[in-house]
């Protein structure tokens, strides 16, 4: 609002506003490169293992985390911001498979963040619209990377015929779809991602993940 500005010189005022008209622009173009990772979140960034996990409450940026990394891995080096290129571990074509509790999720809170950080130029098309397949559920990069999106409601026969780089969850799925997830991933040699608030206590993610694991097999947060 340019009513804050009163009290500036027309100078001040002109960089202010000029500053912010160049965010905004950045914000359209490239909102990526205006993700800055906390302190927890590039330990998680940083980790390469097979299995990572964000876990915290809710609002706790988890699912930004998460997405913000799936996105590191989908996209050509040459249009990451520099300080998350440290962060890449795959190289296009990458091929993920996100997961959500419901439909629900996927729309209102995985595409939504997804659409909020991807920079539009690197989608095939050039756009969300022209990138998302909804008959399928995928969504399309330039480079030949690809999202494909499931959900926990789905029957574990509809989750064959996949051979990927990565498995993303968002919440805890149920067991029998982690199983099926961690087969996705292992002709490439890649990983599993967890995005998750644990409200349902102690439950098979803390015996099959966290317990019997050691750090070379398992980080998370």
């Amino acid at each position: 609002r340019e009513d804050k500005l009163d009290g500036l010189s027309i100078e001040a005022r002109d960089e202010v506003i000029a500053a912010a008209r160049d965010l905004e622009r950045k914000l359209e173009q490239d909102p990526l490169s205006l993700y800055f990772p906390h302190e927890k979140g590039r330990i998680f960034h940083g980790f390469t293992t097979r299995v990572k996990m964000a876990s915290g409450g809710t609002q706790s940026g988890k699912t930004t985390m998460t997405q913000a990394d799936n996105l590191i891995q989908a996209l050509s080096e040459a249009d990451l911001p520099s300080h998350l290129r440290p962060y890449k571990k795959f190289q296009p074509p990458f091929l993920c498979r996100i997961m959500g509790p419901s439909f629900g999720v996927l729309q209102n809170v995985i595409y939504q963040k997804l659409q909020e950080l991807v920079p539009p130029h690197t989608l095939a098309g050039g756009r969300w619209s022209a990138a998302f397949d909804k008959q399928t559920q995928t969504l399309h990069f330039a480079n030949g990377s690809k999202f494909f999106f499931l959900t926990y409601e789905m029957d574990l026969s509809k989750m064959g015929g996949f051979s990927g780089d990565r498995v993303s969850y968002d919440e805890e799925p149920p067991l029998g779809h982690r199983n099926e997830g961690r087969f996705r991933v292992m002709a490439r040699g890649g990983d599993e991602v967890f995005a998750q608030t644990p409200v349902e206590g102690l439950t098979w993610s803390f015996d099959g993940l966290w317990t019997p694991n050691t750090a070379e097999e398992f980080q998370g947060q």
